[in-house]
């Protein structure tokens, strides 16, 4: 199963300090491996704590799907 990418690809950029690569990246990445990605190309560490509630609520809305 793959996340709903709009939201997730979205959300992760207007609210992370992420590359370009990370977020084209990410588009393809399976939700249980999103919370791993996210913090290996994590530019900015003062947002690790935003990123995996971020990841917790995408996960939660995939299985709601």
């Amino acid at each position: 199963m793959f996340i709903n990418k709009p939201f997730s690809v979205r959300k992760i950029s207007e609210n992370a300090s992420l590359s370009k690569w990370a977020v084209i990246h990410i588009k393809s990445v399976k939700k249980l491996e999103l919370n791993h990605v996210l913090l290996l190309f994590l530019a900015d560490i003062s947002q690790i704590s935003f990123l995996l509630i971020s990841t917790q609520i995408i996960s939660v809305m995939s299985l709601s799907q």
